[in-house]
């Protein structure tokens, strides 16, 4: 390539050819061409006619689109020319391969949603390299960026360490150990498991290779000197090595019986045991069950689900076992906000903190609504957010071993709570809503979370939320059918604000309404086809409250025993 003036003259094998693929990769390459000779703002605008003392600048302009125009017709392939033959400037022909080749807005939506789906399913072959893999991870993350697609290396990270195979178990562990992964690049992320995989290869090529030697044993039937001098060898003795089973024994030998007949339940093995169908098996006695941290006891009477060895974990890692026990997770009328005054604390011990605290709220509905306040801070927390959340931890040293009753009951019937903390958020003003299904005896299910818009009324804030509420009340209801446990009539939802609950039933739209968006109006067609029911209770008798703001103890622990949160005793009974 020559330069003369302004004027550049290419080779022709330094411009790309479009042959009718890739034509995302292929227009990032001419982008970078045009933008090195100072074209591209011509190619994605055009230019306009100036007045007439400007007619040098006219000429220049259109000497620079001619060019422009000639380096897009001599990258294409001879099939796709006749298609921008026509086109008299650059911005045009380049708006004809674009609408072809990468198609309108929708196109691209369409074809970002496959991509996104292509993405997610991306998985390492068992025998696949590392720099196989990350070629196709950059593959298709080149193509989500070609379409606009806003996608930082912490996301692609996050997905290559979910995605690597078992042999790369103790790398990814200790990446996130030893890493922050939100500032980790994924370039850094390509070097190490290279190198960690090159070292692996050097592992497998140098193993020992086995031997078998062979030993000869003459003698020449002589006694004295002489003897066995022919051969100078020995004979060799291999020593045997035995092999030792180790056996555990358990003085409860239920559990054991329990995973050799993995498919049957208590009630099973109680059958085989009553009818003497299994030589050797015991009599079988109620188990606990363990899954992920859950803990299961069944009672006389129900069903006990508790986290209490996590819990007992949790204050240990933080050397907190043995701290003053708090009796509310939140200060009264407690507010939390970004800038609140105080320096900045570590991040990283804030953030283990938090992750264990969302764990816990498996089995703990009371402490949903705290951690969600300090989980919004994972960012820059300050020390007046790291003792927001340390505070839980002296509750939960005082409740540890408290859990979810389940009693027994002849009628499942679903029932729902919703509520709203207006504007309760102090840094973008949203408001936060709580919601609860109760089915039979306690929870199942329960959330706290921000509005995604802000209300302009507490009555909004309030319609919203039981708006969610009819949402996750209609999933459940086809999850009970599915159960064969079919809910008959219309689903209850309480909610202690008569006009949220007139907006409901009013399909008239006024001045405080009619700005709601129309995916919170859902609820009224429920409403109207039967399939869920809002009702009225008052504010102390609104659970929902323990899920929306910081309560005093009395109110704390009201709803905390009507959520079925309480303490399992050894004998099967229940204390709150």
């Amino acid at each position: 390539m020559a330069a003369s003036g302004n004027s550049v003259n290419f080779s022709q094998s330094l411009i790309p050819i479009f042959k009718d693929e890739n034509f995302e990769f292929w227009s990032i390459k001419m982008k970078t061409l045009f933008k090195s000779q100072d074209l591209w703002e011509l190619v994605e605008n055009g230019y306009a006619d100036p007045d007439e003392e400007n007619n040098n600048r006219l000429k220049e302009n259109k000497k620079k689109d001619n060019k422009a125009l000639l380096f897009i017709q001599q990258a294409v392939h001879e099939t796709i020319f006749s298609r921008i033959a026509a086109a008299t400037t650059s911005k045009e022909a380049w708006e004809i391969l674009h609408k072809e080749f990468q198609g309108s807005s929708k196109v691209i939506t369409v074809k970002l949603q496959s991509l996104r789906r292509d993405f997610e399913t991306l998985f390492m072959k068992n025998n696949e390299s590392v720099q196989d893999f990350l070629s196709r991870v950059t593959a298709i993350v080149s193509q989500m960026k070609s379409y606009g697609e806003q996608i930082t290396d912490e996301i692609v990270v996050a997905k290559v360490l979910r995605s690597l195979t078992p042999t790369f178990d103790h790398v990814v562990a200790a990446i996130e150990e030893s890493k922050d992964l939100s500032v980790y690049a994924f370039d850094e992320l390509m070097g190490s498991l290279q190198a960690h995989e090159a070292r692996l290869n050097r592992s497998l090529e140098t193993k020992n290779e086995e031997k078998a030697f062979q030993v000869r044993e003459e003698s020449s039937n002589q006694r004295g000197r002489g003897h066995n001098r022919e051969n100078n060898l020995f004979p060799l003795e291999i020593a045997s090595v035995e092999n030792h089973a180790l056996v555990a024994r358990e003085k409860n030998e239920t559990s054991l019986w329990h995973l050799r007949y993995g498919y049957l339940n208590i009630n099973g093995l109680k059958l085989l045991s009553q009818n003497e169908m299994v030589l050797g098996l015991p009599k079988i006695e109620s188990i606990d069950m363990y899954f992920l941290g859950l803990e299961v006891k069944q009672g006389k009477d129900g069903i006990f689900i508790s986290q209490k060895k996590y819990a007992t974990d949790l204050l240990k890692k933080f050397n907190m076992l043995n701290c003053k026990v708090a009796a509310t997770p939140m200060n009264v009328n407690e507010k939390l906000k970004i800038e609140d005054g105080t320096q900045s604390t570590d991040g990283r011990f804030f953030r283990s903190l938090v992750g264990g605290l969302i764990y816990l709220t498996h089995t703990r509905p009371d402490i949903a609504f705290s951690v969600g306040v300090v989980s919004r801070f994972m960012h820059n927390p300050t020390a007046h957010h790291l003792g927001a959340a340390k505070r839980i931890l002296h509750y939960i040293a005082g409740t540890r071993d408290f859990g979810l009753w389940y009693s027994q009951v002849s009628n499942f019937r679903l029932v729902g709570f919703s509520d709203s903390d207006w504007a309760g958020c102090l840094d973008d003003r949203r408001s936060t809503s709580g919601s609860i299904f109760n089915l039979g005896s306690g929870a199942i299910t329960w959330t706290s979370k921000r509005q995604a818009t802000i209300a302009l009324s507490s009555s909004e804030a309030e319609y919203i939320a039981a708006t969610s509420s009819a949402c996750q009340a209609v999933w459940l209801r086809k999850l009970l059918a599915d159960l064969l446990q079919d809910q008959k009539g219309a689903t209850e939802i309480f909610c202690d604000n008569a006009s949220a609950i007139a907006m409901t039933k009013n399909p008239v739209y006024h001045g405080r309404s009619k700005h709601i968006d129309i995916r919170h109006n859902f609820i009224r067609e429920l409403v109207a086809n039967e399939v869920i029911s809002l009702k009225f209770c008052s504010t102390n008798e609104q659970v929902a409250d323990i899920l929306t703001k910081s309560l005093p103890r009395e109110k704390h622990v009201y709803f905390r025993s009507r959520l079925g949160v309480c303490k399992f005793e050894s004998r099967g009974s229940v204390e709150e």
